[in-house]
């Protein structure tokens, strides 16, 4: 290394990349940390590696033991990722939970269209297995066809809708 290779400063890569993907920095907020839109609005201005969106249901969620936790559902949230994705901000995580898998892939969708990078299923925290007990109830969803290979949330290779990456928590 010469003299002037020293002098130079170094330029560090915080990046990382989830699940398929690019952050442009290592650390971002916890779903429900942020959660006035306010506050979501100047994280996407900050360097965070994503800016992760409150855990959202189809339908809004008011319970009186987990009032920390009550969101105002899903159409409320997706233009604001919509919003978010078009300002050119980190990219934005969506966090879902649902009680049947067919509302977790409406909501995968949903988000997905809206311009998310990821999806955070939201699976292991004690209020969304006392609440909705994430598919404890059959599904009505169709078996997979033998011989065929499915993606995402029973999306077949063949199929137009889009998904994002999905980080199971």
């Amino acid at each position: 290394m010469s003299a002037r290779d020293q002098a130079r400063p170094r330029r560090s890569d915080f990046g990382a990349v989830v699940g398929g993907v690019t952050l442009p920095f290592c650390a971002m907020n916890a779903a429900g940390s942020v959660t006035a839109m306010s506050d979501v609005r100047a994280l996407a201005q900050s360097r965070s590696g994503a800016v992760v969106l409150h855990t959202t249901t189809v339908h809004p969620f008011v319970h009186p033991e987990f009032r920390s936790l009550q969101n105002p559902g899903f159409d409320k949230l997706a233009p604001l990722a919509r919003e978010l994705a078009a300002s050119g901000s980190p990219p934005v995580v969506a966090s879902i939970a649902g009680s049947t898998i067919e509302e977790f892939a409406f909501l995968a969708r949903a988000f997905a269209g809206a311009g998310a990078a990821a999806v955070e299923l939201n699976l292991g925290e004690a209020w969304v297995e006392a609440t909705l007990a994430p598919c404890s109830r059959p599904s009505s969803a169709p078996p997979a066809p033998r011989g065929r290979r499915r993606y995402g949330f029973g999306c077949r290779s063949a199929c137009r809708c889009r998904t994002a990456p999905s980080w199971p928590r």
